[in-house]
């Protein structure tokens, strides 16, 4: 994170544990519970450095097209299942 509290997303190809859902704790300040079938790795890169709202957004939602599902647990805590898990 920038001085501003903008956030620059360079993910080229990289690995969704523990890369990306590491970026995402460390953003939305939530505990994040991992499948243990998550694997593979997401192209998310931004050129420039964005609100942390919207790099919170943008983790989201390219982690949902790759087939990811995020659940929201209580307050603090989440958790991501791999392709093809339920809830």
């Amino acid at each position: 994170m920038q001085g501003d509290g903008r956030v620059r997303l360079q993910f080229p190809n990289s690995p969704v544990r523990p890369n990306v859902l590491d970026a995402y704790e460390q953003l939305t300040g939530k505990y994040v519970i991992q499948d243990n079938t998550i694997q593979g790795n997401i192209f998310l890169s931004v050129r420039d450095p964005v609100a942390k709202e919207e790099a919170i957004r943008l983790i989201e939602t390219t982690l949902l097209i790759n087939g990811f599902t995020i659940v929201p647990v209580d307050d603090k805590t989440v958790k991501v299942l791999g392709s093809g898990r339920k809830a």
